[in-house]
């Protein structure tokens, strides 16, 4: 998204308030048509974009908690969107940016409902062996686990690493180097004494 690429606080307001309008737009043709698969995305967008907007909130600001609220809203909708169409794995693949949010965004940090929505699409992809959005789950459980284990907690560190060791498993596997290469760097950068080996 443009708005997390500009340094400028002000501009990527404006950025945000535009995609946000966009948005507003397009819920609006959408809902008069009724066409709920394209609201479902139109939801799950409008919640990053707030997710954004969250990011670069000060955490004192009064408006917090109403915009928290509605970030929550509007990603429950899309995903209910896509849960009420059967949309079983699109629905898991926009539940990781969502989750992702969670442990990203500082104002929204909440790193058990980030494991939950993760854990939960983990196994759907396995039941629908969907192999590359399996390592992408696994890569997002490792970065939550690695998040937890800065509160020196060696237990979270050990389960990240095996998160991540299972990731970079099914990334070569899949002969996707570039996707491997990010674990193998999160895992270096951040756990020592991994003990595994690159290729």
């Amino acid at each position: 998204m443009l708005a997390k690429n500009t340094p400028d606080t002000v501009v990527a307001f404006e950025l945000l308030a535009q995609a946000e309008q966009n948005m507003r737009q397009a819920i609006q043709i959408n809902t008069t048509g009724d066409y709920k698969k394209n609201l479902a995305y139109d939801y799950i967008i409008f919640s990053l974009i707030w997710s954004e907007r969250l990011r670069l909130l000060s955490i004192d600001d009064s408006l917090t908690q109403e915009q928290i609220a509605q970030f929550e809203e509007y990603s429950n909708t899309g995903l209910t969107y896509l849960a009420e169409l059967g949309q079983i794995v699109n629905r898991a693949d926009e539940a990781l940016d969502i989750a992702r949010a969670y442990l990203e965004v500082s104002i929204l940090k909440n790193l058990d409902r980030a494991e939950e929505l993760a854990q939960e699409f983990l196994q759907v992809f396995q039941e629908y062996n969907r192999r590359e959005l399996e390592a992408l789950s696994r890569k997002l459980l490792g970065e939550i686990y690695l998040n937890r284990s800065q509160h020196h907690q060696s237990r979270n560190k050990v389960t990240a690493t095996q998160f991540f060791t299972e990731s970079l498993q099914i990334y070569r596997e899949l002969d996707l180097s570039e996707k491997a290469a990010e674990v193998e760097q999160l895992m270096h950068s951040n756990l020592d004494n991994t003990g595994i080996p690159s290729d």
